[in-house]
């Protein structure tokens, strides 16, 4: 009957290697055993559809990736070639773990380390203490919420040992270049000095509001002690 010739059809198709229209066409004719010409027919159109419609997706999604790759290659390259101070960082997560994929010359001069200590650890272990939990909370949001890992931050690396000041606070700005999947590379940018200066203007205004207060304090309690030559008020 119709079944048999159905499980006859399939029979021939198990363990034979064939490309997807081959399968389909196969598939169609048996289908078409099972339900009828017409129905089966249209059945095994709808599947090629589907079929070609995931394809071209999958390898539009793959030459995407590609295109983002060797765009982000080219803009590592050519920092690199300017000696520019330039990271590559992996930011597939947990982020808070990540490390370099490569630095340049010039990035490792600026914070006083090598190449190879900077590879060899996450590159949280180089950010300086005042700057870590601040840095840790960033990488678990965006690893919690999604938010964009490419975006441009400010924050602190404390100077390794080959630095002029070891054990100082290195400022940097990180500006992120496209995206690549799993990877982002970075132009970084030592802005230690107007960071500092900043915070410097920061604390002479916190001073002079601190000894303004004091003043003020001074001066009431100078108010209230008796003029010389008067009695001080009875009680």
């Amino acid at each position: 009957g119709r079944r048999g010739e159905v499980a006859t059809g399939l029979g021939l198709c198990r363990g034979t290697p064939v490309n997807l229209p081959s399968a389909l066409s196969v598939a169609g004719a048996v289908l078409a055993l099972a339900f009828g010409h017409v129905i089966g027919w249209i059945i095994a159109g709808a599947l090629l559809a589907g079929a070609v419609a995931f394809g071209l997706s999958k390898r539009r999604a793959l030459i995407v990736a590609k295109r983002e790759a060797d765009v982000a290659e080219a803009d590592l390259r050519a920092f690199w070639a300017l000696g520019l101070p330039v990271v590559k960082v992996d930011t597939r997560p947990p982020l808070r773990d990540a490390r370099y994929l490569e630095v340049s010359p010039p990035f490792a001069r600026l914070v006083g380390r090598t190449a190879d200590e900077l590879l060899a650890r996450p590159y949280v272990d180089f950010v300086h203490p005042c700057a870590r939990a601040e840095t840790i909370a960033m990488a678990d949001r965006i690893d919690l919420v999604g938010s964009d890992a490419s975006a441009g931050f400010v924050n602190a690396y404390e100077a390794g040992p080959l630095h002029a000041r070891p054990g100082s606070r290195v400022w940097l700005q990180w500006t992120p270049a496209p995206p690549a999947a799993g990877s982002t590379i970075y132009l970084v940018t030592d802005v230690t000095a107007v960071r500092e200066e900043a915070l410097a203007a920061e604390r002479r205004a916190l001073d002079a509001e601190q000894a303004r207060t004091a003043s003020a304090r001074t001066q009431a309690a100078l108010s209230s002690l008796p003029t010389p030559g008067t009695l001080p008020p009875t009680t």
